[in-house]
């Protein structure tokens, strides 16, 4: 699952939700964000679950974001990606 906003022209924050006990997720592609660069991400909502951590972020040829964990999440875990667009 994932919530694109826009920050200003250029930069997008792309919320994306973990489902309880999955250890990635991939969003749908999205064209404007093709060529982009992630600038940064951070867990929102009541915090990151303790036993896990991101050890991948990122963006895809076609636009979409992957967010691996490091182990299953113990709990929904969200995560806003900021990417500069092209």
């Amino acid at each position: 699952q994932a919530l694109a906003s826009n920050i200003g022209n250029n930069i997008t924050t792309v919320l994306v939700t973990i489902p309880f006990e999955q250890t990635s997720v991939t969003t749908a592609a999205d064209p404007t964000l093709v060529g982009g660069r992630i600038l940064g991400y951070h867990p929102t909502g009541s915090g990151a679950p303790a036993t896990t951590f991101p050890t991948e972020i990122r963006l895809n040829a076609n636009g979409s974001v992957t967010v691996r964990l490091s182990d299953p999440s113990d709990e929904e875990w969200n995560v806003i990606v900021n990417v500069l667009k092209p």
